[in-house]
């Protein structure tokens, strides 16, 4: 069984609190530098694991919300890669991402997820793995992947295609340079919006509500509920394979981007 101590600290990479039943993880700025550091892997995987093997907690919060919103490190980080050494950093990271998509999916705890400000689409993705989700009135996901003629990573494509169809899928994809937390909630990509002061506040009610059941019922309906995305793994492989084929191309970061300063900065 896992200690408290364990399941709550600064890691370096992610801080976690411990609050009961309840772990809320945040993750700190510059994440596409930390995700690819493997020591700083392994410390969130163990944490997982840990959490996983705890019988005391039933949920965890995972927090999008950080103080940059992302789109300049995200077009720095993949337009690096128009250097040959730099790439296997993308794919390293791309590998990474798999893994803690993976990780969550399976967890054996409810993970409601939250998010705040001005985002790129990967904290989007990441939301709609996880069980529930609740964002702030002032998000905006941001379709920064756009930018550089990329393709969205974390299994968007996969959970938006089912959950709105293809048309719409297609939509907030493609046509969609930024959704609004409006937006969001109407496309059911988010299940609640609330006042930027009430994030928090509703994140931990929403967590007690879930953390009141039995953590044998909660675990036992999020498998049955998740049973639609059995081929997550494999979807995540190949998903992987797409990028990597625009990534090894001789002219990737070159026409495919844009000179405009990224979406988020642009409103």
């Amino acid at each position: 069984m896992a200690k408290q101590s364990e399941l709550q600290g600064d890691f370096t990479f992610f801080s976690c609190e411990r609050m009961e039943s309840i772990v809320v993880l945040r993750f700190h700025d510059n994440i596409f530098r930390d995700a690819v550091s493997l020591e700083k892997r392994d410390a969130l995987m163990t944490f997982l694991d840990r959490l996983s093997a705890s019988e005391e907690i039933k949920v965890l919060i995972v927090e999008s919300s950080m103080e940059k919103p992302g789109c300049e490190e995200y077009l720095d980080f993949f337009l690096r890669g128009r250097q040959r050494w730099e790439r296997y950093t993308i794919r390293r990271f791309c590998n990474i991402l798999n893994h803690f998509i993976l990780s969550i999916a399976g967890l054996n705890k409810m993970v409601v997820h939250t998010c705040r400000g001005d985002l790129i689409a990967l904290f989007m993705n990441v939301g709609l793995v996880c069980d529930y989700r609740i964002a702030a009135e002032n998000t905006v996901f941001c379709n920064t992947y756009l930018d550089l003629g990329m393709l969205p990573k974390g299994g968007g494509p996969l959970f938006l295609s089912r959950l709105l169809g293809k048309g719409k899928a297609y939509e907030v994809l493609l046509l969609k340079e930024e959704i609004t937390a409006a937006e969001a909630l109407k496309f059911g990509i988010v299940d609640r919006v609330v006042p930027v002061e009430d994030l928090g506040r509703t994140a931990i009610e929403t967590a007690q509500g879930f953390s009141r059941r039995s953590g044998k019922t909660l675990s036992g309906i999020k498998r049955l509920v998740n049973y639609t995305v059995k081929d997550l793994a494999d979807y995540l492989e190949f998903e992987n394979q797409e990028i990597f084929r625009i990534v090894d191309s001789p002219r990737f970061g070159d026409e495919e981007a844009v000179e405009a300063k990224p979406v988020c900065e642009t409103r």
